[in-house]
């Protein structure tokens, strides 16, 4: 019988205790359309921090988001089709791509009406810096520039 005296405090309890949460950006919609990639950026690393080697190119790269399905056209003509995923962890948000059973996410670092950029990271890579070496991690900055 105690238990539901106790039941009504509860439910107060937990009704004034609430925050307002501000809503989430709507990141689907700002994405939808074509966006170009106008520049990638590879940074290596090694154990101490310390950059060992970074390369830059521009791949021309045509991403048509529709939905949750994008159209990727590189610069030789070939398309690929693939499905992604938006995702939130830890207050940033993040693309995550599947085609061909295999995933790649990044995380979607700015988005404007004409800008976007990713970045990923990934550990143990190789660069090839005046010979083959491993890193200790290498960032991926990827910017894009809507059409």
């Amino acid at each position: 019988m105690k238990h539901l005296c106790l039941t009504p405090l509860l439910f107060l309890l937990i009704l004034f205790s609430c925050k307002d949460v501000a809503p989430t950006p709507q990141i689907g919609s700002q994405l939808e359309g074509e966006w170009v990639n106008v520049s990638q950026s590879y940074k290596h690393y090694d154990a101490s921090g310390q950059l060992v080697h970074e390369e830059r190119d521009s791949t021309g790269t045509l991403f048509d988001f529709n939905g949750y399905r994008t159209t990727i056209t590189y610069g030789t003509g070939t398309e690929t089709e693939c499905v992604y995923t938006l995702l939130e962890s830890n207050g940033r948000n993040h693309i995550q791509f599947t085609w061909e059973g295999l995933l790649q996410t990044y995380e979607i670092t700015s988005i404007s009406d004409s800008m976007m950029s990713w970045s990923t990271e990934a550990e143990e890579t190789e660069c090839i810096h005046q010979s083959v070496k491993t890193a200790e991690r290498a960032i991926t900055t990827i910017e894009f520039s809507r059409l």
